[in-house]
């Protein structure tokens, strides 16, 4: 009998100083380096412009998730990321006004990278710097704005800005020599 209780003393024993502390989290490390500025430099032009409801912003009948389906105004929406550091961007959008129409906004400024984050830094007219962050993967960039507005028709056909989740998609291009 004591030979029993001393072997499975001895089998308790080595069974808990075998186990590890599974509940113990291990932090995940990414020592990848951030990419080069040469890496990252280039033209990325925007491909996918979703919002929360399917819109038909050139009334032909066919609501679409995707305004780049809806409308040639996105069509020229583009970054150039620059080696110096420095970029310049064009955004399309659809203006609603007395008349309907595109609008093309350039900006400028500097650019920079940490971890998977892209923060574009622009001076604007009245002298304030304007941060947008993006996040990027390989030759993607992207953009998620939970509030952001977004031009649609209300039941009544008036055209409106709604409000909701919009996310851009920009793609890097390969520029021909």
């Amino acid at each position: 009998m004591k030979l029993h209780k001393y072997l499975l003393l001895i089998i308790t024993f080595g069974t808990l100083t075998a186990c590890s502390n599974d509940d113990e989290i291990q932090p995940i490390i990414d020592n990848t380096p951030p990419p080069s500025s040469t890496e990252m430099s280039g033209r990325y032009i925007l491909t996918s412009f979703t919002v929360p409801e399917q819109v038909d912003l050139n009334q032909d009948g066919v609501a679409s998730y995707n305004l780049m389906d809806e409308s040639e105004c996105y069509l020229e929406t583009e970054i150039m990321l620059n080696e110096d550091m420095t970029f310049t961007a064009f955004d399309g959008s659809v203006l609603f006004a007395s008349e309907s129409g595109c609008v093309t906004e350039e900006r400028t400024g500097h650019w920079q990278v940490s971890g998977d984050t892209l923060t574009l830094s622009a001076q604007m007219m009245d002298g304030l710097v304007l941060d947008i962050e993006y996040t990027f993967d390989g030759n993607e960039i992207y953009k998620s704005s939970p509030e952001a507005t977004y031009p649609n028709y209300d039941d009544m056909g008036n055209q409106i800005y709604a409000t909701g989740n919009v996310n851009l998609t920009y793609v890097k291009v390969e520029e021909e020599d």
